[in-house]
């Protein structure tokens, strides 16, 4: 229970988008706690007028008042979302009413859904209610059959290489399993997932299916490089990260004559975050994925939030795009499920990078912070060579800890000599094992 002091405070307060007062209880209060349960945590507080004068109310149990002609009407039934205060303020009876936002749940009055939007409750329009209900995955946006787009439309280069990298023998029947197709009498349909895998440019079709890639000038607000890509989605993540791999910030480094670079994120995990943006993006928002490198970060922003229940602190294989997300594992993209996050911080911190860090505000951002902090790279060699008892050789490790090779090189020599390391075969055969008692 909130204290007298805190509900006044509340009251002093005004409206907003947390806060709706009302005079007395009756329907119309209906549409603003459904309005709550759809967009964020809020109060409805009864006998109470719209600029905040207290009235008080007359009912004599303002409890049963309120579930007969405001709860009762709510589909489905927001019992479980709500507790009720009633309270006697400068002998006035106000009845407040704590509302918890739901998640992964649509809630409707009169046939109606309604948001909250500042300080007012208004009803979602139809290409809205679709994009709400795709964000709470409740609407499965890659597995709707597009009628306007036959298979005609599919690239036969695109096909003939994707049916070989999955070994598909009955084309459309493997098509139609993977819910890329639909086939209705003698016509064949592509869904949205089939858009995305085979037509040549997706954007066609899909408003905002496709990739920009931003470069901006050292120090400055400036583009100075823009690259978009529209192609099929898993066709493009290889030529997207060449470029940003070529167009980002690189370390430098000298080994005899020549000149190498390192990338200054780590390939894989770049890579993978591209690949998540691509297949948990909501594509009913028609805004295409971009992607800005500055001198100090590299940020991927795509459409939609994260699906219910999912948080960067507490991921798991939620998909929103289900089919998305199958197909990906079936090419090999997606080694396994609901594990990209821990993956992602893993790579930068054997980088020596801060963890990405993540925003979700109707779009998901990661941001990979390019500051290297100062790593024990002895200490990381070996928890490497923990990791992969079969071995490892120097290029793979310079891979993971983005650092030269001859330093890596003269530090495994180093392990070497202190037999903390057993160095296996030669030339580029040669391999690193960490020893072991029998070693």
């Amino acid at each position: 229970m909130k204290s007298e002091k805190w509900l006044l405070e509340l009251i002093v307060g005004g409206e907003s988008q947390e806060v709706e007062f009302k005079k007395m209880i009756d329907s119309s209060a209906a549409k603003d706690l459904v309005a709550f349960l759809n967009s964020n945590d809020g109060w409805i507080i009864f006998g109470v007028s719209d600029t905040g004068e207290l009235v008080g109310l007359k009912d004599k149990n303002p409890d049963k008042v309120f579930a007969e002609k405001v709860v009762q009407g709510i589909v489905p039934s927001p019992v479980n979302f709500i507790k009720t205060y009633e309270v006697e303020i400068d002998k006035k009876k106000i009845f407040f009413v704590n509302v918890k936002h739901k998640k992964g749940i649509l809630f409707s009055f009169g046939g109606r859904i309604y948001i909250r939007v500042g300080s007012l409750s208004r009803p979602l329009g139809i290409d809205e209610l679709l994009v709400v209900a795709h964000e709470s995955v409740v609407f499965r946006f890659d597995e709707q059959i597009r009628k306007d787009v036959d298979f005609r439309c599919v690239d036969k280069a695109v096909l003939n290489e994707f049916v070989e990298t999955l070994g598909i023998k009955d084309v459309f029947g493997g098509l139609k399993s993977l819910k890329l197709i639909e086939i209705v009498g003698k016509k064949k349909f592509l869904t949205n997932a089939g858009i995305l895998f085979l037509t040549r440019n997706p954007d066609r079709f899909i408003p905002g299916a496709k990739v920009k890639v931003l470069v901006f000038k050292k120090g400055r607000d400036e583009v100075v490089e823009l690259m978009e890509s529209s192609g099929p989605i898993w066709k493009i993540i290889d030529k997207i990260t060449e470029f940003v791999i070529e167009k980002g910030f690189v370390i430098k480094y000298k080994t005899g004559v020549k000149h190498k670079k390192i990338f200054s994120v780590p390939v894989q995990a770049f890579r993978e975050a591209l690949i998540n943006a691509l297949a948990h993006r909501n594509y009913l928002v028609p805004g295409e994925i971009i992607i800005e490198v500055r001198k100090d970060s590299i940020e991927i922003k795509n459409p939609g939030g994260f699906p219910p229940g999912v948080s960067p602190d507490k991921p798991f294989h939620a998909p929103r795009n289900e089919v998305l997300c199958n197909v990906f594992f079936r090419l090999g993209f997606v080694e396994k499920f609901g594990v990209g996050i821990q993956r992602i911080r893993r790579w930068c911190r054997e980088y020596g990078l801060d963890d990405p860090v993540f925003y979700t505000d109707g779009f998901t951002s990661i941001k990979f912070l390019l500051q290297r902090k100062k790593v024990n790279v002895e200490e990381r060699i070996i928890d490497l060579l923990k990791e992969k008892p079969e071995g490892i050789s120097s290029g793979e490790l310079c891979k993971h800890l983005g650092i030269s090779k001859p330093t890596v090189v003269k530090i495994l020599s180093r392990l070497v000599k202190k037999r903390v390391v057993k160095a296996v075969g030669k030339g580029k055969f040669r391999r690193y094992l960490l020893r072991g008692p029998n070693l």
